[in-house]
Parts: C-alpha cells; structure tokens; sequence
C-alpha cells in the first residue's frame, strides 16, 4: 500500500472543508482512496473507474492529515481546496 501525504499535518477548525475535485487517475481500471485521518481514525472515499470527487467536512477542531491511498504506482492529479 502506498500513502502519499499531501500537506503534512495542518491543524483545522470545525466546519473547514478539505474539497478533492477530479482527483483522476492516469487509468481508469486504477483503484485509490482520498482521505482525512485525525485522531487515528480515518474517513477514506473509493475512486471509482479511476475518479473521484469528494467534500469533507471537519466535525471537530484539530490536527489532520490529508492523503491518497493507493495499492500500486500511479499517476494521480487533481485539485485540492482547504477552506
């Protein structure tokens, strides 16, 4: 399993959202998972045919980290926006 960590660990208010739009694949048979992890738990979303976008929202102030999880190497791209 390969996990890239986009931003390192930024500390986030409750109500930011961490928005991942088109995060594609070079193929779409890929498989990954965008995700936040705080606190040990993490919250992933399933690309599907080697797509995804998603919008998650931070329930509770703290440190995050903010990552792409994937079971071999590809080439991934998109756009990431914290607000």
């Amino acid at each position: 399993m390969v996990i890239k960590d986009l931003y390192g660990i930024l500390e986030l208010i409750k109500g930011a959202q961490i928005k991942f739009r088109r995060i594609l694949s070079e193929n779409d048979t890929n498989k990954f998972k965008i995700g936040i992890s705080s606190n040990g738990i993490d919250k992933k979303v399933d690309a599907i045919d080697g797509m995804v976008s998603h919008t998650f929202i931070v329930e509770e102030s703290g440190l995050y980290d903010i990552f792409i999880e994937n079971d071999e190497t590809v080439s991934i791209t998109g756009t990431v926006i914290i607000k």
